[in-house]
């Protein structure tokens, strides 16, 4: 079971700021970071295939995640229902079988900025660890982002369809309202001085004339 640990930063607006504005003023409000679970899957029917077009979060092509969100980490799971059907050990080596399955990905944030976060096809936990080393030092997407991923098969002879793929990123997001929905940074940073939250001058300086 992957154990998250809450980021420090979350404890203290002025610092959260530097890192998402948006994020901070719920902080300074009290409201409260509700965990939401989104993931990019995959179902292949057969081994012909080997390299599948990217999948947004949900399939959701185009969408943002519209809520400024805290990545707090990622887990993946494989299921193959037809792999050792009836074995009296298929849940041990499903689970070997996803640690080493020879599934890559690539992992890509989408929207405004976007970037890559994986650049090349790596080993499903490499992708893992690597989203849930990021999380630990503060990583949050905008309400004009979202996530993409991409899948190959390296081993195609490992496989048993039909097997799909589950990559999941747990985030946190505020709770019970809309009102950071789409908010700017500016606007953000502004409510945060008005609150009496004290912020280094080059954040301020984000707020637009």
């Amino acid at each position: 079971m992957q154990d998250y640990q809450t980021p420090e930063y979350l404890r203290d607006p002025a610092a959260c700021a530097i890192i998402s504005p948006q994020i901070a003023l719920a902080i300074a409000e009290g409201v409260q970071l509700a965990p939401t679970a989104l993931s990019c899957k995959l179902t292949m029917s057969s081994t012909a295939t080997t390299i599948y077009p990217a999948i947004a979060l949900e399939k959701g092509e185009g969408a943002t995640i519209s809520q400024a969100s805290v990545v707090v980490g990622a887990s993946y799971q494989i299921d193959q229902p037809l792999a050792n059907q009836g074995g009296f050990l298929k849940a041990q080596e499903d689970f070997y079988f996803g640690e080493q399955s020879g599934i890559t990905a690539m992992l890509e944030v989408v929207g405004v900025p976007k970037y890559s976060c994986v650049w090349f096809y790596e080993p499903l936990r490499v992708v893992r660890d690597s989203v849930n080393r990021a999380a630990q030092n503060g990583w949050v997407l905008s309400s004009t982002q979202s996530l993409r991923m991409s899948f190959q098969i390296e081993q195609p002879s490992l496989l048993t369809p039909p097997t799909t793929i589950t990559f999941g990123f747990l985030l946190l997001q505020p709770a019970g309202t809309d009102k950071y929905t789409y908010m700017s940074a500016g606007s953000a940073i502004k409510e945060l001085l008005g609150l009496g939250v004290s912020l280094p001058e080059y954040v301020q300086k984000r707020v637009s004339p």
